[in-house]
């Protein structure tokens, strides 16, 4: 069996982690990965994601955000299939439609759930497929089904939407017998390095900050989407070099109280992570 190391750098704060997801998924089909919204679960499983495939060249990882409707779940699904070429089982009077200029994406969302369902499940037979299932909400009777059926022909990795155990419902029956990760907060010496690396691509940021860097590192109690949403609240009050004229973290605290809870209106880090 080949043997996987991480060479990732920039998966700063990770690198334990990191070593237990591969060397479970070499022998566990499944994953539930846990932890705080913002903590970097989502982040992990891509870095995963680009390490596997230094030794398994034909592992392809399908990403989904699941907290859309299981329709328009389906159509993600089947479209990342058509990109990767794999979408070779399909209905008949569909296969013409297909190959002509017409939006595969308009043609799915034509078709019912239960059609969209079967397509899945009939191209993902026989292939090395990971399914990563982001932001996977309490499941419907329908959702639960597909999953139970898909685990059978594929991997899956699950990131809850609320990245904790509770209020789970029909979850728990689809992840019996996953491998269970749970991301821990950052301790604070990588949460600098977190920030310093954000620094590096943002000149001018690098003068005297020591204060205000130990209290943002203070405030966002080791998770990373946390710091970089802070990071954009300081840059607001900054001059037009971005070095930050008063830190007001008081100020924030709501908002902060607010992203734990994944209330993201009130404060949503920006996509660009800390830590690609």
């Amino acid at each position: 069996m080949k043997k996987i190391e991480p060479h990732l750098p920039n998966l700063i704060g990770r690198d334990q982690e990191l070593k237990e997801l591969l060397a479970t998924f070499q022998g566990a089909n499944h994953l539930l990965i846990l932890g705080e919204n913002g903590v970097g679960k989502t982040t992990l499983v891509e870095s995963f994601a680009q390490e596997s495939a230094k030794s398994f060249p034909d592992r392809k990882f399908i990403f989904c955000r699941a907290d859309k409707g299981f329709k328009d779940v389906c159509i993600s699904l089947l479209d990342q299939f058509g990109s990767l070429g794999y979408l070779e089982k399909v209905p008949e009077p569909l296969r013409k439609s297909l190959s002509s200029k017409e939006n595969p994406a308009q043609l799915f969302s034509k078709l019912s759930v239960t059609v969209l369902k079967n397509m899945v499940l009939a191209n993902a037979q026989g292939r090395d497929l990971v399914f990563v299932f982001d932001c996977l909400p309490k499941l419907k009777r329908k959702f639960y089904l597909f999953l139970e059926n898909l685990k059978d022909c594929a991997r899956l990795v699950i990131i809850p939407q609320n990245g904790t155990k509770n209020e789970m419902g029909r979850l728990w029956m689809v992840l019996w017998g996953f491998h269970q990760i749970d991301l821990k907060p950052l301790k604070n010496h990588d949460m600098k390095r977190l920030l310093m690396s954000w620094f590096v691509k943002h000149p001018g940021l690098e003068g005297d900050n020591s204060t205000w860097i130990d209290e943002m590192v203070r405030a966002a109690h080791g998770n990373p989407g946390i710091l970089r949403a802070l990071i954009d609240e300081v840059m607001k009050q900054g001059d037009h070099h971005g070095a930050p004229k008063n830190v007001h973290l008081a100020d924030i605290d709501r908002k902060i109280t607010a992203f734990l809870k994944g209330t993201h209106s009130a404060i949503k880090p920006n996509r660009e992570r800390v830590t690609s």
